[in-house]
């Protein structure tokens, strides 16, 4: 079922899986293939963003 948003309260935290809450990726400019790098940026409400780098394509 898709959110508008996942509310984490300060000092708190939550698990991003399958199954559970999870981030879909729609719309990319090129298909993730395997064995491929990938970097996302995850952006905040309060205008942090937090940097994901060399995730690899099995993680999806």
């Amino acid at each position: 079922q898709k959110i508008p948003e996942i509310i984490i309260k300060a000092h708190s935290s939550t698990e991003l899986k399958s199954g559970g809450y999870h981030i879909m990726l729609l719309k990319l400019k090129k298909p993730i293939i395997k064995d491929m790098k990938v970097n996302l940026d995850l952006k905040f409400n309060n205008h942090k963003t937090i940097e994901l780098k060399n995730i690899d394509s099995k993680e999806f």
